[in-house]
């Protein structure tokens, strides 16, 4: 039962990103100061990639490599990881569920490419309000995007968010396939 709610809300959040469109760069550095990112220029490179995504997954001749594991958060929170990867690299996907404060999460990780991760978190469970929260990561600063007023602000204090700040840390602890 854990494993089909676990493949269940997978499904539920890789749909819920599919329609969302944020950017994140690797290695974060939120003390860096930056010029705050185009939103329009993130979210179009964004769909682009998410489009791709989708092809991707619903080509049935495709090879992934998946892996599905346990950890804890950089917060120390326990969370399930699922992680994906295209026989070919050009495909990264991590997603954590965590539960914080009674709240079922769903925290997802597409690399897009060697320098962009896109973040997205969900709820899945615990309460009724629904939110996608959407972070973009670029030249070591941490970004929040807010499609409502379509702005990219800068995260002042990023180690509250209890977030992975690197795709390369997320694959040597969840997605190391050799194991």
């Amino acid at each position: 039962m854990n494993k089909v709610f676990s493949r269940v809300s997978a499904v539920i959040c890789t749909l819920a990103l599919a329609l969302s469109l944020v950017a994140c760069t690797e290695n974060a550095d939120a003390s860096a100061t930056a010029t705050n990112p185009d939103y329009t220029t993130l979210t179009t490179k964004i769909y682009d990639y998410q489009n791709s995504f989708g092809d991707f997954m619903n080509d049935e001749s495709n090879n992934v490599y998946f892996k599905t594991s346990e950890g804890s958060t950089p917060g120390g929170n326990y969370c399930t990881a699922s992680f994906l990867e295209s026989e070919d690299g050009a495909f990264k996907k991590c997603s954590l569920e965590v539960t914080r404060d009674d709240v079922v999460e769903c925290d997802e990780y597409f690399l897009v490419d060697e320098s962009t991760v896109f973040i997205a978190r969900a709820p899945i469970s615990g309460n009724d309000s629904v939110y996608i929260e959407k972070y973009v990561i670029i030249s070591g600063t941490l970004y929040q995007i807010n499609d409502e007023l379509q702005t990219v602000e800068p995260v002042s204090r990023p180690d509250a968010l209890d977030l992975y700040l690197s795709f390369s840390e997320l694959k040597s602890l969840y997605g190391n396939f050799d194991e």
